[in-house]
């Protein structure tokens, strides 16, 4: 992810590279997820979206690739003190209303404060 290069070079193997900044945004590196944040965000400012969508809805092994890539940036989503919230808040606003056309499959939703029951949100 850190070799410079054309974004015309690397069109042919965007679906690819999205394999990678999957893992990388669920990561524990601040460094990687820094790193994976500012080149989606790079891929959604210099990017057509008809062009974009289509390869973040690209079918991998078990067919949810856009939505793991929302789920690991919707982590990121937290308070201020948190260095990566007001980046992720920015993308999702750059991706507009199609990150939520990708949310068909159910998802647990885990109460961070341990009082609530595990539930599935639809």
């Amino acid at each position: 992810m850190t070799i410079p290069s054309r974004l015309s070079a690397l069109l042919p193997h965007l679906p690819l590279l999205i394999k990678v900044i999957i893992p990388a945004l669920n990561s524990k590196t601040g460094s990687l997820i820094n790193l994976a944040l500012r080149t989606l965000e790079f891929w959604v400012d210099n990017l057509h979206p008809d062009y974009l969508h289509p390869i973040f809805a690209t079918q991998d092994n078990d067919g949810v690739s856009h939505f793991r890539l929302m789920v690991a940036l919707t982590q990121h989503l937290q308070p201020a003190p948190y260095p990566y919230g007001l980046l992720c808040i920015r993308l999702l606003g750059k991706l507009g209303g199609t990150n939520r056309s990708f949310f068909r499959e159910m998802v647990a939703f885990v109460d961070p404060t341990g009082q609530g029951e595990e539930t599935e949100v639809r």
